[in-house]
């Protein structure tokens, strides 16, 4: 005989016979999705709570459940139904048009768009958000703004922030900015023994890195047992693969989780499939309930666009919807000729490529990706400069133009600052070399500018003789504000998309007070540079297009592609 019954507030225990198991086995994989939490045997099966709503009332029946997993199935149904009518009324509270009848806590500080979200996000029977306003909008503000207002209300008593490493720093300055000493912020970092001790730290937010809350996944859950704590994830994009162990320990909190905050501007960078790990954090699974999708599936696009549209929980705002008085931004493709022993070099290592991949098939390709991926790098590379492959001089097209501009931006416009953005080491260090002039700080993640990273930036911001930072977008393309430059320059196009679109927001945010922000791409002719800068471009309009962004005005990155095509 099969009974089924509460293992514990939020799972499922059945026993029964082996067939009878097989049977329930067979059952949720029908109706629901990575249901199983735990398998107790041939005779045993222990699940999410969740799994059983999914059911329909015949299958239910059959299960033979106890009264306390009645009542418990008829409460989690019910409490689904109220998080899906706040999902619902999220559009009209962005818009200003709900009634809410709520404070917020930090509504002095707030921008109205701002506290429109807030009030969005802390709707009580809201399970959780996913804040994928565009970079720049100020999510940290909303998002400290949010836990400030259910922890006023009682909705919450704790905040578990996980964000990258680099930026634990920055939310713990931000909480200072805006909270004073309202909560006692803990960043836990440094060694094993150290993290130990500070996440056993009394404190009203524990600030951890993706990496840690890998490792001390146990000591990070103990911090959601016996208090309702809230779940914010900065920069979410990081956890897109259901797969990675980033996820799947996020996923572990999130059942703990009272409520949960998911932050990113770029949460699509590469394929729509990116978004269903991240609304799954922030709502338990509900939008993508039953989803089986992957990428290559006909209509996978459509069917993720129609979940979101229809259940997800989603805020997201563009900087042309909200800060109308925010600089415009202008794209331009500077083109540039190779040198001639630049030009001799990438032939040569062009023909060794062709003549290379030439030699495999479909199969072998496979499985010699990580050498074509080295080859084609050092056509980038070329493509910048021979010196970033061997022992040759560093006379390129690209740095007499980069030259060229960076003169002309600084010299023409008083006090006027600039960003030179590339990918590799040695590129960075050249172009510190010829501008040298201006004061250039470096922020590439190398060991040395990470304990210091704040004050590179604060220098950049304000000391008026630092007139450049050369950055890598890898390492400084997140989480940090660079408004005191109105004009960036790219050696290369960043291999990632969500890093080149990270970069473009570091400078075109609040604070920014120029009227227009210049983006320069520097591209070698006859090089794979403009290919490279099609597919970020491609890329940026196919996220925008799923999150469902208001047509931009002003002259993007595919405008400046087109202008080229009749060169």
């Amino acid at each position: 005989m099969i009974s089924a019954e509460l293992n514990n507030p939020s799972s499922v225990k059945v026993i029964g016979s082996g067939l009878e198991i097989i049977r329930v086995r067979a059952l949720l994989n029908k109706y629901s999705k990575d249901w199983q939490v735990s398998n107790h045997g041939a005779d045993c099966l222990v699940f999410d709570l969740a799994a059983l709503v999914n059911l329909p009332e015949s299958a239910i029946s059959s299960l033979d459940c106890s009264p306390d997993l009645v009542g418990a199935i008829a409460q989690e149904r019910a409490s689904i139904a109220q998080h899906l009518a706040a999902v619902s009324n999220i559009p009209a509270l962005l818009s200003g048009e709900g009634r809410v009848d709520r404070e917020i806590q930090l509504a002095s500080t707030l921008k109205p768009y701002q506290s429109a979200a807030v009030l969005a996000i802390t709707q009580p029977h809201l399970r959780g958000a996913c804040l994928f306003d565009e970079q720049g909008t100020g999510k940290t503000l909303m998002a400290i703004s949010a836990f400030a207002t259910m922890r006023q209300e009682g909705g919450v008593d704790a905040a578990v922030v996980i964000a990258p490493k680099t930026l634990l720093s920055v939310w713990k300055k931000e909480f200072k900015t805006f909270t004073g000493t309202e909560f006692t912020v803990v960043e836990v970092t440094g060694t094993p023994q150290a993290r130990l001790s500070l996440i056993y730290q009394k404190g009203d937010v524990h600030l951890i890195s993706y990496e840690s809350n890998v490792s001390d996944l146990v000591l990070t859950e103990s911090l959601f047992s016996g208090r309702n704590t809230m779940l914010i994830v900065d920069e979410s994009h990081l956890a897109k693969n259901p797969g990675a162990k980033r996820t799947q320990a996020l996923t572990s909190l999130r059942n703990f989780a009272t409520k949960a905050l998911i932050l990113c501007g770029t949460p699509a960078p590469n394929h729509a499939i990116d978004l269903v790990s991240q609304f799954n954090l922030a709502d338990g699974g509900i939008t993508f309930q039953g989803f089986h999708g992957k990428k290559g599936d006909e209509n996978l696009f459509n069917e993720i666009a129609n979940r979101i549209e229809s259940n997800g929980p989603l805020i997201r705002r563009t900087k042309d919807e909200v800060l109308s008085d925010l600089a415009d931004k202008n794209f331009e493709i500077v083109l540039c000729d190779l040198t001639g022993r630049q030009k001799n070099l990438f032939d040569d290592a062009k023909s060794e490529l062709v003549l290379f991949l030439q030699r495999l098939d479909q199969s072998t390709f496979k499985r010699n990706l990580a050498t074509y991926f080295q080859k084609r790098a050092a056509l980038v590379q070329i493509s910048i400069s021979p010196a970033l492959i061997g022992d040759w001089d560093f006379d390129s097209g690209k740095y007499q133009k980069l030259t060229e501009i960076v003169d002309q931006t600084l010299a023409t416009q008083d006090g006027s600052k600039l960003i030179i953005w590339a990918s590799y080491t040695k590129a960075i260090d050249h172009a510190a070399s010829i501008v040298a002039k201006w004061n250039p700080v470096i922020l590439d993640g190398r060991s040395g500018d990470t304990s210091n990273r704040q004050e590179i930036i604060r220098r950049f911001q304000e000391d008026p003789e630092c007139r450049i930072l050369i950055g890598n977008p890898a390492a400084a393309g997140a989480g940090i504000t660079l408004t005191a430059a109105s004009t960036a320059i790219y050696l290369n196009a960043p291999t990632q998309a969500a890093q080149y679109m990270q970069s473009i927001d570091r400078n075109h945010r609040i604070g920014q007070a120029a009227k227009v922000v210049n983006y320069i791409m520097l591209v070698s002719k006859g090089t794979l540079d403009l290919t490279d800068t099609q597919r970020l471009s491609a890329k940026q309009e196919a996220q925008s297009s799923l999150l469902g962004d208001v047509e931009i005005v002003n002259k993007q990155l595919r405008d400046a592609i087109l202008e080229l095509q009749n060169v």
